[in-house]
């Protein structure tokens, strides 16, 4: 009878310093690839945590603009009324619920599923934007609470008198961005 014994095949020594000449090379192309947006990537990072570090903790509410109205000498007889915007403040609880849903409705149907900032509406914004980079379709992706910081700090830049034109065009720069998603 034949014994069962099984051979093994007996490797050169080159055979091993040619897989590890492949693994140093892959990995050095690896590391080629990937370190250098991960150091980008951590710098931005440390960047932004010491900028977010100087922005206020809170925001005090904007002061909404009201009509002025002039009167006759007499103080009683109303003349004529400007207003930039005719705004009556009211209380919350005195808007009917209907009113508050078609509201978040229009404005951002996944309001209660997401926090202050959406990172599927980013994504989503980002991807349209590029696509349509040529046409000058552009895609928002704030939700209400960014839309409502970024009314407070137009409105803020405005009673401190400076020009809030390009914040309400809509060009506004990565950190304003960055900055809004922060304090919302």
């Amino acid at each position: 009878m034949a014994s069962s014994k099984k051979t093994r095949a007996r490797r050169r020594p080159g055979d091993f310093l040619q897989f590890l000449a492949f693994s140093v090379i892959a990995g050095f192309l690896a590391a080629i690839i990937v370190v250098p947006p991960a150091v980008s990537a951590g710098m931005v990072a440390n960047a932004s945590m010491s900028w977010f570090q100087d922005l206020p903790d809170d925001i005090a509410d904007g002061i909404s603009s009201r009509p002025s109205t002039i009167y006759a000498a007499d103080g009683k007889t109303e003349i004529a009324t400007f207003f930039e915007e005719n705004r009556e403040p009211v209380k919350l609880d005195q808007i009917s619920q209907h009113m508050k849903d078609a509201i978040v409705s229009v404005e951002d149907r996944d309001f209660y599923n997401h926090g202050a900032v959406s990172a599927i509406g980013i994504g989503r914004a980002f991807l349209n934007n590029i696509i349509n980079s040529n046409s000058g379709r552009r895609q928002g992706a704030s939700t209400l609470t960014q839309q409502y910081v970024n009314n407070l700090i137009v409105d803020s830049a405005v009673a401190r008198g400076e020009d809030a034109t390009a914040t309400l065009n809509g060009n506004k720069t990565y950190a304003a961005k960055i900055r809004e998603m922060k304090l919302a």
